[in-house]
């Protein structure tokens, strides 16, 4: 964050909502943290998340949030570690007066792209889901699977 050109930590968020999705993998569930705002900081939706993420796992009282919006009395960021980017998306920016547009053909490459990618990525789960169960035995003392191979 360029510290020395920020002058108001002030934001104002005007739409939060936090739901679950139909997606599941194994015993996780994914859930969708969605809000809107102005002028956001650098990190400051890590930050926001990693908050969120210490109430939920009882580390922190849900009226820290109030605590930490009370600008007069933490007038700085307070120090805790920002939630990993790996999970967070940036779905969608709006501009005042500016109207981005997509051709179709545009549009159809970006899906193209990103089915993809999900396929791609579909895949490499697969296959590290495959390495988990065939590493399993060995946790629990069974013999090396390649013990049992001769590579002379």
């Amino acid at each position: 964050m360029d510290a020395a050109n920020v002058h108001t930590y002030v934001r104002r968020i005007t739409m939060f909502e936090i739901y679950a999705t139909d997606v599941r993998y194994d015993d996780n569930q994914l859930w969708v943290i969605k809000f809107r705002g102005r002028a956001f900081l650098w990190h400051q939706v890590r930050c926001m998340v990693a908050v969120l993420f210490l109430i939920g796992k009882g580390l922190e009282s849900p009226d820290v949030i109030d605590k930490l919006l009370d600008t007069n009395k933490i007038p700085r960021k307070p120090q805790y570690i920002m939630a990993s980017e790996v999970p967070l998306v940036l779905q969608s920016c709006d501009f005042e007066n500016i109207k981005f547009m997509c051709s179709t053909d545009s549009g159809k490459t970006l899906h193209a792209h990103l089915v993809n990618e999900c396929q791609s990525y579909q895949l490499q789960a697969a296959i590290f889901q495959e390495a988990i169960l065939n590493c399993g035995p060995q946790l629990h003392g069974a013999a090396n699977m390649f013990s049992r191979i001769n590579f002379q």
